[in-house]
């Protein structure tokens, strides 16, 4: 048994139960751990199909090695390739479908997990993706298998299957230990999602005596990312900077020096002001749900920094 199973029973078919093996549900855990650790295999060895061993033709120079690379690859997935059933998908759809996960983003995902009340919907994705990209991966090993010889599609295929690495990754960075994105230092409750989710349990978001704790690193986090140069939440940032901007009354005249800045200001302190022009800025900027009470906690404090919005002060005065 292993976790592609896992995931193909939870999350693709209702159809029976697993294999006995994974009627323990503890096991789906240990399953899951595995899984991580085997991602960092396939990672590895996908460095010998990366763009420059394509380029100069050298990840296709020992099609015996590079043989023996796919299978090692395809056994971190699973060994029982029934998992594929016996429809028939062609080159074009293969390649097709690998691209197309490879462009997808996962940034609506890493939004729920952030959301209260979203976060169940969030692992749930994550986890569906995830499944589908296993499978992806799994139909392009078994294809790259059957036409080693065709250089140019297996070519057109590695470059794919490297690519979708990539954004494998970027489904795994919750779980990592070395995360350093966002949600560093929400392990606690991403840790209880994983459970409910695997075990097929229910998850419950109480925990106040940690949400506030929890909340603030991660605005901390935010709030640094706001002046990390041209990023996502700079931008949300610089929105909710001109909505508030025009709340005001900016560009304020001579005579108004004082008291607008100082309304703008009132702005940022009132909670339900800035509540207000935060759940706007998100729906202007398209930027898909998110904590608003978070956004509002890490446009706070990069604003009371000071240095990260310096150039746009020069907005206050006509």
């Amino acid at each position: 048994m292993d976790f592609l199973h896992v995931l193909h029973h939870l999350f693709a078919s209702k159809k029976g139960r697993m294999k006995e093996a994974a009627s323990d549900a503890e096991e789906r855990l240990t399953l899951f751990e595995r899984n991580l650790e085997d991602f960092g295999r396939r990672r590895f060895l996908a460095f010998s199909f990366d763009y420059s061993k394509l380029k100069s033709g050298k990840a296709l120079a020992d099609l015996t090695a590079l043989r023996e690379t796919i299978m090692r690859f395809q056994a971190t997935i699973t060994d029982d390739l029934t998992i594929l059933g016996t429809e028939e998908h062609d080159d074009e759809e293969i390649l097709a479908e690998l691209k197309r996960l490879a462009k997808t983003s996962t940034e609506d995902i890493m939004q729920q997990l952030l959301t209260e009340g979203k976060r169940e919907e969030g692992i749930h994705a994550l986890f569906v993706r995830l499944h589908q990209v296993l499978m992806a991966e799994l139909r392009a090993t078994r294809s790259i298998l059957a036409r080693l010889e065709r250089s140019q599609e297996v070519r057109n295929q590695l470059k794919a299957l490297y690519d979708l690495i990539g954004r494998e990754r970027m489904l795994y960075e919750p779980f990592m230990r070395n995360n350093s994105g966002l949600l560093k230092d929400a392990k606690e409750w991403v840790q209880r999602l994983v459970r409910s989710a695997l075990l097929e349990e229910k998850f419950e978001e109480k925990f106040e005596e940690r949400k506030e704790e929890m909340e603030d690193k991660v605005a901390r986090r935010m709030a640094r990312a706001m002046a990390g140069g041209r990023n996502k939440w700079r931008r949300i940032a610089e929105k909710i900077f001109d909505l508030l901007l025009e709340d005001a009354g900016a560009p304020f005249p001579a005579e108004d020096a004082g008291e607008g800045p100082a309304r703008f200001e009132a702005l940022i302190e009132n909670d339900n002001d800035l509540r207000r022009i935060v759940e706007k800025a998100i729906k202007s900027s398209k930027a898909g749900e998110f904590s608003v009470s978070i956004l509002m906690k890490a446009f706070r404090e990069a604003y009371g920094d000071g240095r990260f919005f310096d150039d746009l002060t020069m907005q206050f005065y006509t």
